[in-house]
Formats: structure tokens, sequence, C-alpha cells
């Protein structure tokens, strides 16, 4: 614990989690609730991200997503495993191993939860009730990892993307969304073959971190890879100006905006910044 202490008293910043989350026009209309799922923990100069995002097609897409944000957030909140993936030695194949340890954990406990359900089928069959992506990051001072499985996007930026002159802004440190062979392919925690799509991305020394459903990442992401600055830089340059609560409510009514329902998905975007302390 002394060297936890160390690190925030020493840190000239803190992180601060903004969300925003728009629930999608379709599911609006027939009363359903949003399929996406988020959860951020901050303290001083560590910060963890998740969201994730439920398939409409599975019974308990929703329900999916919840059980593998929490369990996620939880694990990687906690001191030891802190310790472990920030030390001097560690290697992306720690959160990795960490992750793939977590998500094993979920799948099981679905299993055992429905085993007894009448009609329920193999357990694959019943793991597929509760598809979900997985996308978000874990942060200590300025060395960090983006992790993702599945569509989403997760991004970490550096302070110049304030100041971006241009109209596409390609990043250094991107988890890009997966796609399949044909349209329409997705990749789920639920799935058998998980591991191979689970992906650890390192980043360091950067301003803010952003975590997004698919729902939100089309508005970002162009067909090159890169991000549409002029989307993004008043938006940044805007919460990091505001206070969080004033942040959150201007992003939640631009995520649930007639404009944006062009995208008829669950919307959710989670970005963590950096702000100087004296």
């Amino acid at each position: 614990m002394w060297q936890l202490r160390k690190r925030r008293s020493r840190a000239s910043f803190v992180y601060e989690a903004i969300v925003a989350c728009a629930t999608g026009y379709s599911h609006v209309q027939a009363g359903k609730g949003s399929e996406d799922a988020h959860s951020s923990y901050v303290d001083g100069s560590f910060a963890v991200g998740v969201v994730a995002d439920g398939a409409g097609s599975a019974a308990r897409g929703a329900e999916g997503a919840r059980r593998l944000v929490t369990a996620v957030l939880e694990r990687l909140k906690d001191s030891p495993t802190r310790l472990a993936l920030f030390q001097q030695s560690a290697a992306p194949m720690a959160l990795q191993s960490t992750l793939e340890e977590v998500i094993e954990g979920v799948r099981l406990a679905i299993i055992e939860d429905t085993a007894s359900e009448p009609d329920g089928g193999t357990d694959s069959d019943r793991l597929a009730m509760y598809h979900s992506t997985l996308v978000g990051f874990v942060v200590e001072g300025q060395q960090g990892y983006l992790f993702h499985l599945g569509d989403g996007l997760a991004v970490a930026l550096p302070e110049d993307i304030l100041n971006f002159d241009g109209e596409w802004y390609r990043a250094k440190h991107a988890s890009l969304p997966e796609e399949g062979e044909y349209a329409g392919q997705a990749f789920f925690f639920s799935m058998s073959n998980w591991r191979q799509h689970l992906r650890v991305t390192p980043f360091d020394d950067s301003c803010f971190i952003l975590a997004m459903t698919d729902g939100v990442s089309p508005f970002v992401l162009n067909s090159s890879d890169e991000l549409d600055a002029m989307f993004l830089g008043p938006i940044l340059r805007f919460t990091i100006q505001s206070e969080n609560e004033v942040s959150t409510n201007q992003l939640t009514e631009l995520l649930s905006n007639e404009a944006s329902q062009v995208v008829d998905d669950d919307k959710t975007l989670l970005i963590v910044q950096r702000r100087a302390v004296n």
C-alpha cells in the first residue's frame, strides 16, 4: 500500500471520468431499455473504464453486458491486480492473462446459473443468450492499456487533439473494431473462440482515454481508421473546460438528438480525462 500512496502523492495530475448514454430509437419505440453497460473507477492517477454492448439478437444480451462489465471492473481496480499490472516488469500479456481469467469466470458462472433451466440446450446454447462485446482501458500515471473484444472503439489521445486543425486524425494508440469476413459478423465473450479475439494495446502519456460502443464509433471513425477531429475536438475541449455534470448532460443530449439517431443503436461514450493538480 505504501507504494500506491507514494505514486498518488507524486502525480501532477488526476483522472476524471465522464460517461454519456442514449438508448437506440427502435428500443425506445419498443419500450425496451438500453442493452449497453458501463462502469468506471478513478483513484487519483489511476483509472479503469469498461463498456459493453449486449447483442440485440441475444435474449439476455443486456445481462451479459452488465455481468461482464461488473466482473472486469472489480478485478482491475483491486490493489493486487493494480500492483501486478503496473510493476516495472509487467507486459501486456499480464493484462491479457487477467482478462482471460475474469471472462472465463463470467462464462462459467453463466453456465452454472442456467444449468437447471428446462430446454436450455448445451453450454454453448446458454452462453449465446448472453452475447456481448467488451471495450475498456486501465491506466496508472502515464502508462496504460486498451483492451477489446468485438466492435466498438477504444482510443488514447494526447493533448494535441485539442488544437488539431485538420478534419481527420490518425491516433497513435487505438483499438479498432474487429469485423468478420462478411457483413454483420460480430465477436462476443460468449463464443467458443473468444480468446482469439481478445486484444490488449499498450499506450502512454495520454490526456484523454475513450471507450465507446458501436452506436458511437461510426461518428468517430472513418473507413481509413482515422478519427474525426471535427467531431471529437469540440467535445473534448468542452469536457476539459466544464464540470463533469455539465459535460455528462451535454454529451447525453448529443447522443440522443435526432441527428444521432441515424445510427439506430444504443450509444455509450466513456471518457477519462487528465486534469493538472496544484
